[in-house]
């Protein structure tokens, strides 16, 4: 079965024309090539904050006979700002592994995030650069890290669609506030006496408004994830 769970410097793959199942050497060292890729990919990852706190990354072997043949995965990529001031942050991640192909056998599961390709980074590509250096390959070192991120979009979605709600609705109060105020300020008011005659109400002897803004009160200081653009793209 394949095993791809050892770090980059520990990558030393043999084939296997059987099941092209990856045997990790650990005691075979790595080119000075490598272990310089190995760095500037650490640096890369010391600046992209999403990544703080998860799991050890892994580095799969995907190989494919021909470029009409399929990987089996699919890789979907969004740009997130959390505040408008934010620089924009790019997450490409796998959408999707068909069951028992070259993704599939090479452990490569649903929520990974892809760090770099055959040694190289791409955090900063595109969506399409990426998608272009991969269809040009018939084997590829993939170096990935799982995160959750169906979930973590999920969750960002439904919680932008719920503050855009809370402000619609905010906004709707608002509103009917000010047309109660209107009605007390421009319209009489008037009450009816003990002995049958309606007498006028000075509206100074009403409250100044009859909504509920006293009651509520909307804490708009944080604001939810702000997705810019998506796509999604199988190989």
């Amino acid at each position: 079965m394949v095993n791809l769970s050892l770090p980059l410097e520990n990558y030393c793959p043999a084939k296997d024309a059987m099941n092209r199942s990856v045997l990790i050497d650990s005691t075979k060292s790595t080119s000075q090539a490598e272990r310089d890729a190995e760095e500037r990919l650490r640096s890369d990852f010391s600046k992209m904050s999403w990544l703080s706190g998860t799991s050890e990354k892994r580095t799969l072997l995907l190989m494919r006979s021909a470029y009409t043949e399929s990987f089996g995965f699919a890789l979907q990529s969004y740009m997130f700002k959390r505040t408008e001031n934010d620089v924009p942050q790019r997450i490409t991640y796998v959408d999707y592994v068909q069951t028992n192909s070259s993704a599939d056998k090479a452990t490569l599961r649903k929520g990974d995030v892809v760090l770099a390709v055959n040694g190289v980074s791409v955090t900063s590509y595109s969506h399409s650069s990426l998608v272009n250096l991969i269809s040009s390959l018939l084997t590829m070192r993939l170096v990935t890290i799982f995160r959750d991120v169906p979930r973590i979009i999920s969750l960002s979605v439904r919680s932008m669609k719920l503050n855009l709600l809370l402000e619609e609705k905010v906004k709707e109060l608002r509103e009917l506030e000010s047309r109660e105020k209107d009605m007390v300020d421009h319209r009489p008011i008037v009450q009816k006496i003990a002995d049958g005659y309606v007498d006028e109400v000075s509206p100074s002897l009403l409250p100044q408004t009859l909504g509920f803004h006293h009651v509520i009160q909307v804490d708009d200081d944080e604001e939810g994830p702000n997705i810019d653009s998506t796509y999604t793209t199988r190989l």
